[in-house]
C-alpha cells in the first residue's frame, strides 16, 4: 500500500503553466504550510490544521479529530518511510512476492548477467526502487500513527521545474494531498486496501481510488487558493494527463525501468481520470461511492465508461504446464501490463492505444525440472478484432527485436530462444522460448481458454457520464463564440483562433498568425478585480519571459471597463498583458499580447474591444 505522495514533476510544470496563464496569486502565508523550511518560525501542526479545516470544507467530510504533523530531516524522514513500508508489506504479503520471472519473461527488465545495453536487469531493481523512492517522495501519510510525514527540505522532483512564486501552492498542494489521505482514514479507513494482496490488479485498483480521491481534493484545493474555477483546471489537467498518463522528472525515475515508473505513477493519474469524471457527474458522493465500489480492472480506470457500466474482465484461464515442466508464475498483466510490454515498440502515446480495447489475459510461466530458463504463453482477448489486429502488429515489433535474451545462468531466471505471436478473432496469443513445432500443437488448446463475456454490473446503478464542459468553441464563420461569457468575438484577419487550446491549459481562447509573429490570449480569474490582482497576475507573466525590460504600466479602458496594463519589451516583440473588470468586478478577465510590428497593435486592440463582458453572462457567480 502506498500512500506516499510520489512528485510527478512534469504534472507540477503544467499545473504551474495552467496556474500561470490565469495569473496566478500565491496565497497569504498566514494560511499556508511552509513545508519546506522548518527554519521559518512557522508551526508545521498549527498550519496544517488550519489547511485541514479547509480541505474537510471543500471535501465535504467532516475532520473528526486533529492530524499531527511531523517535519523530519531528510535521513530520518527516510528511515521512517521505509519502516511504515515494510509494515504494510508484511500486511499484504509483498515480502513473500517474487516478481522476477514475470518482469524477465515480458521483458520488463533484462535478466541478471546481461550486456549494460540491455537496460537495468533483475538484480538491480531493488537498488533502482530504492533510488526512486528517495527522489520521489515528498510527503506520507502513516495510517498506523495517524499523522503526516514531510521532509525537512522538498526533493528537487517538486519545485525544481516549478515557477518559483508557484512553489507555495504547489508545497500546500502536496500537504492538501496528505490530509486528505488523513480524511480518508477517519471516514473510510484503510482496512479494504490493506486485505488485498500485494501485486495484484484488485490492489493498484484500489490504490487508484485512495491516491485519486487525494490527487483531486489537492486540485481543487490549489484551484481555490490560485483563484481558477475548479472545474476548468481539472478539464485543463485531464487533457494534460493524456487520459489516465503522466510523466515524472528525476534522474533516478528516468533511468527506471517503464515497468517500475509505470506502476509507481498510474494509480495518480488513472485514479485522478476516474475521480475526475465522476465528480463532473455528481459532484463529492459520487467520489465517495468509489470507495465501497472501487473499479475491478485498469481498463475501468483508464476508461471511465467502462466503469460506470460495469464492463468486467473477459474471463481467460492459465494456460496448462507444457510437459516436464513446472508452474513459475502465473496471472494477468491488465490493460496497464499490456501497454508497459507495448512501450518497447516506440512513443508511449502509440502504446496507449495500442493496449486500449483490452478485454482480459492470462499468463503462464514455466520452466524446466531443475532449470532457471523460462518460457511464455500469454493469452490475450479484445473488445474487437479491429483491437487484436492493432496489437498484433505492435506486439510482433516487440517480439522481434524489442525482447533481449538473458545468458544462461545457474541462480537467476533467465529466458532464451525465439518469441511469436497469433492472432484468431478477437484472441491474440504470445509465446516466448517456445519451439514451433510445440506452439503449433499448443495453440488451439490456448485458443479455447478465453470465456464469454460476462454481463455487464454498473456499480454505482445507472449513470452517464458529464461530458467536459464548453465553455466556447469556434464557430464556422471563423469567430469565437461563449454562450456561457455571452461572447462573440471576431478573429483579426490573417489569423487563426483555437479554442482551449491543449499546449496552453487554462487559457480559454488563443489567436495567433505566423509571419510576422503576433498572438493574443484570453482567459478568466475567479477572484474579483483589483489593482492588486492586476499587479501580481503581470509579476507571474514578466517571470515567464526571459530578459523582459519594462517599458510601461497604467490604467487602460477596454470595452467600457476599467483596468490595468503592463507592457514589456522581449527581444524584438513587445508583450501586454491586461487584466480588466468582468461580471460587474465579482471576476476579471486576462489577456495577453505579442507581436514583432508596432502595425499589428491596433489590429489585435480591435480584436479585444469585442470582450464586452455583461454582468448577467450566465458563467458569472450568481
Amino acid at each position: 500500500m502506498k500512500k506516499q505522495f510520489l512528485v510527478p514533476g512534469s504534472w507540477f510544470l503544467a499545473v504551474a503553466l495552467f496556474a500561470c496563464t490565469h495569473g496566478a496569486v500565491r496565497p497569504d502565508p498566514a494560511g499556508s504550510v511552509d513545508a519546506g523550511n522548518v527554519d521559518a518560525g512557522v508551526d508545521p501542526s498549527a498550519h496544517a490544521a488550519l489547511l485541514a479545516a479547509a480541505i474537510a470544507e471543500e471535501r465535504h467530510l467532516a475532520l473528526q479529530k486533529p492530524v499531527p504533523v511531523v517535519v523530519d530531516s531528510t535521513d530520518v524522514f527516510r528511515e521512517a518511510f521505509r519502516k511504515k513500508s515494510a509494515r504494510e508489506s508484511k500486511l499484504s504479503g509483498a515480502d513473500r512476492e517474487d516478481l522476477e520471472p514475470e518482469w524477465v519473461a515480458f521483458g520488463f527488465v533484462a535478466p541478471a548477467g546481461s550486456a549494460p545495453d540491455a537496460g537495468v536487469a533483475a538484480d538491480q531493481v531493488a537498488e533502482v526502487a530504492s533510488g526512486v523512492l528517495d527522489e520521489q517522495i515528498a510527503g506520507y501519510y502513516d495510517e498506523f500513527e495517524h499523522r503526516m510525514h514531510l521532509p525537512a527540505e522538498m526533493p528537487t522532483s517538486v519545485t525544481g521545474g516549478v515557477d518559483p512564486s508557484l512553489k507555495g501552492p504547489v508545497q500546500e498542494f502536496l500537504v492538501a494531498h496528505e490530509l486528505e489521505h488523513a480524511l480518508q482514514d477517519q471516514h473510510f479507513g484503510f482496512e479494504r486496501l490493506t486485505r488485498l494482496p500485494a501485486a495484484t490488479e484488485a490492489r493498484l485498483c484500489t490504490n487508484a481510488v485512495y491516491e485519486g480521491d487525494a490527487m483531486l481534493a489537492g486540485l481543487v484545493h490549489l484551484a481555490n487558493q490560485l483563484g481558477v474555477q475548479p472545474g476548468r483546471m481539472l478539464e485543463a489537467t485531464d487533457r494534460q494527463l493524456s487520459k489516465g498518463r503522466l510523466q515524472g522528472s528525476g534522474k533516478q525515475l528516468e533511468s527506471a525501468p517503464p515497468v517500475l515508473r509505470e506502476r509507481l505513477l498510474f494509480p495518480y493519474a488513472a485514479g485522478l481520470h476516474l475521480a475526475i469524471a465522476l465528480y463532473r457527474t455528481g459532484g463529492w458522493p459520487l467520489v465517495d461511492a468509489l470507495f465501497a465500489h472501487p473499479p475491478q480492472t485498469e481498463a475501468q480506470l483508464l476508461h471511465p465508461e467502462k466503469y460506470v457500466a460495469g464492463v468486467g474482465a473477459v474471463p481467460v484461464a492459465v494456460p496448462s504446464v507444457p510437459q516436464g515442466q513446472r508452474a513459475v508464475a502465473s496471472g494477468s498483466l491488465g490493460e496497464l501490463g499490456t501497454m508497459t510490454v507495448l512501450l518497447e515498440s516506440g512513443h508511449a502515446e502509440v502504446a496507449r492505444r495500442g493496449a486500449n480495447g483490452w478485454a482480459g489475459d492470462a499468463f503462464l510461466i514455466s520452466a524446466p525440472d531443475g532449470s532457471k530458463r523460462l518460457t511464455l504463453q500469454w493469452v490475450t482477448t479484445w473488445d474487437s478484432e479491429e483491437d487484436a489486429e492493432r496489437f498484433l502488429g505492435l506486439v510482433n515489433r516487440v517480439v522481434r527485436g524489442g525482447w533481449t535474451d538473458g545468458p544462461e545462468h545457474p541462480k537467476s531466471w533467465t529466458i532464451r530462444g525465439p518469441a511469436s505471436a497469433v492472432r484468431a478473432g478477437k484472441t491474440v496469443i504470445v509465446v516466448r522460448d517456445m519451439a514451433g513445432a510445440e506452439l503449433t500443437r499448443r495453440t488451439p488448446e490456448l485458443m479455447t481458454l478465453v470465456g464469454p463475456k460476462p454481463p455487464d454490473a454498473p456499480p454505482l446503478g445507472k449513470l452517464t457520464l458529464a461530458g467536459p464542459t464548453v465553455t466556447g468553441q469556434v464557430l464556422p464563420d471563423g469567430a469565437y463564440g461563449s454562450e456561457p461569457w455571452a461572447l462573440y468575438v471576431p478573429t483579426p484577419p490573417g489569423f487563426i483562433a483555437i479554442a482551449e487550446p491543449q499546449q496552453a491549459p487554462g487559457i480559454l481562447l488563443m489567436v495567433a498568425r505566423g509571419k510576422p509573429f503576433a498572438a493574443g490570449s484570453f482567459g478568466v480569474l475567479s477572484r474579483p478585480f483589483s489593482l492588486a490582482l492586476a499587479q501580481q497576475t503581470f509579476d507571474m507573466a514578466e517571470h515567464r519571459e526571459k530578459n523582459p525590460k519594462r517599458v510601461g504600466e497604467g490604467s487602460v479602458t477596454l470595452a467600457g471597463a476599467r483596468g490595468w496594463q503592463r507592457t514589456l519589451v522581449v527581444d524584438d516583440r513587445r508583450v501586454q498583458t491586461l487584466v480588466v473588470p468582468a461580471c460587474g468586478g465579482a471576476q476579471a478577465f486576462v489577456f495577453q499580447l505579442s507581436f514583432e510590428q508596432p502595425a499589428d497593435e491596433p489590429l489585435l486592440r480591435d480584436w479585444l474591444e469585442s470582450f464586452a463582458n455583461k454582468a448577467d453572462a450566465p458563467a458569472c457567480p450568481r
